[in-house]
């Protein structure tokens, strides 16, 4: 076994192999010290600010697939935005709190009737 650094690769970006240093250190996934993250991409994940809005959901999938108005039936993730078109919660920043609500059974909405964003496909 070798004292000297070994070269690692990043499993997510492009970066070329490197030998991890105070410039350019390395996070490990797992046990094997050669596979991880570089830093720039763990930074990168923890300060992103992705939009994480709800998205409109297409024409008529409110009534048809989230079961709108149809008590507990009616999808859980189903959201009305501000400018009054119907929205889907999955993946959105309310999707943990949504589900956090459903397990406590302080929600009347049940339903999780398809994939959410963006093939929005029924389940």
């Amino acid at each position: 076994m070798s004292d000297q650094p070994q070269k690692v690769s990043c499993s997510s970006c492009s970066r070329p192999p490197f030998i991890p240093s105070f410039e350019f250190d390395f996070y490990q996934d797992g046990d094997d010290p050669s596979i991880g993250r570089c830093e720039r991409c763990v930074l990168n994940e923890a300060f992103a600010t992705p939009s994480k809005e709800p998205l409109t959901v297409p024409g008529g999938h409110e009534d048809l697939v989230c079961k709108k108005n149809q008590g507990r039936s009616t999808c859980a993730f189903l959201t009305l935005g501000s400018g009054g078109a119907f929205q889907c919660a999955k993946g959105s920043w309310l999707e943990g709190a949504i589900r956090t609500r459903i397990s406590q059974g302080t929600m009347e909405s049940k339903g999780d009737n398809c994939s959410g964003p963006p093939s929005f496909t029924p389940t």
